[in-house]
């Protein structure tokens, strides 16, 4: 099923629904916030829960996220995908995994670099407070609303180690030390878990059997990396018995959507002064310099969607149209 504008083809109405509607539950600032490069849960100061409202929101959005996954096959984005993980596997998933938090939000990591490099040195007692290492630790840890004095501990014991580990990367990554604590979370993640709903015996963390951050590393991973690599994607059908004439054409145009797709940014022309939003991301200062701007743009106007198919053999096809033009005689 497909949309039509024209001779353009786009995604169908499930789709682009789907993806409007993602779009427009996230921008609800009472339930969801800025962290890092995606959006999670606003967390509402009171724990005591109650809000019955704000909870069937919130079950909706989790519903919505897994539909979103379940039909077409990619991350919900903005929604984080570090929430995402928290909802299947629970907090015991939220680690300072480099890999993984480098693929999906590199300016996350780079936060949470001084306790992966406290790890990495050996957790040393922090007797020095000048050390770079321990200052920076110590200031995420209070950014976070944890207590210095655990690190500062001669006999910290792993299992307390990785206690803190996590309260810190679920503070970093998802916005609360222990969000299945949270009655926000909690409504998120019934909602986001049609598996217990369909089957109460079966959890959705059974279902991908310890793969989550793979198959969210996978998922969320789509977006366009360079021209080049949509270019590849791009597939381009010749007119049958086309004369010279309309094969030098097309040829032509092949050569120059080329050309277009691997400039920078928005193309400087009189046609386009007035119509660009600059309130709209692609349309910042940000993206005049950006090398996938319009290979992004495209992928969206033709597919419904700014992310790449997760098929690796997938295509899209530009069919050419020759339009004559025939004189008036009068």
């Amino acid at each position: 099923m497909s949309t039509c504008s024209g001779r353009a083809l786009g995604a169908g109405p499930q789709q682009a629904i789907l993806r409007a509607a993602v779009q427009k539950m996230t921008d609800e600032g009472a339930l969801w916030t800025d962290a890092g490069a995606y959006k999670s849960l606003n967390f509402h100061g009171s724990k005591d829960g109650g809000l019955a409202k704000r909870e069937a929101i919130l079950k909706a959005c989790g519903f919505l996220c897994h539909m979103h996954l379940a039909v077409l096959g990619v991350g919900p984005e903005p929604v984080s995908p570090f929430l995402l993980l928290a909802a299947i596997e629970g907090r015991r998933a939220l680690t300072v995994d480099r890999r993984f938090i480098e693929v999906l939000d590199p300016g996350a990591f780079k936060s949470l670099k001084p306790w992966s490099d406290w790890v990495t040195a050996g957790c040393p007692e922090p007797r020095d407070h000048l050390h770079k290492v321990t200052t920076d630790l110590g200031r995420l840890m209070m950014e976070a609303g944890i207590n210095t004095s655990y690190i500062q501990s001669p006999q910290l014991q792993i299992p307390e180690r990785d206690g803190l580990e996590r309260s810190l990367a679920c503070r970093i990554l998802v916005g609360d030390a222990d969000p299945a604590t949270h009655p926000d979370f909690r409504a998120f993640q019934s909602g986001f878990n049609l598996t217990a709903v369909i089957h109460p015996h079966l959890s959705i963390s059974s279902e991908f059997s310890s793969r989550t951050k793979s198959f969210l590393g996978t998922v969320y991973n789509r977006k366009v990396k360079s021209a080049q690599d949509f270019l590849a994607h791009l597939h381009f059908e010749m007119t049958n018995n086309a004369t010279e004439d309309q094969t030098r054409y097309e040829l032509l145009f092949q050569e120059r959507l080329r050309r277009y797709l691997l400039g920078q940014g928005h193309p400087i022309h009189e046609q386009l002064e007035g119509l660009l939003n600059p309130e709209s991301d692609s349309d910042s200062e940000a993206a005049s310099d950006s090398a996938v701007l319009r290979a992004t743009l495209l992928l969206s106007m033709m597919s419904g969607s700014a992310l790449m198919p997760l098929e690796t053999n997938w295509q899209l096809k530009v069919y050419p149209v020759l339009y004559v033009r025939i004189p008036n005689r009068d």
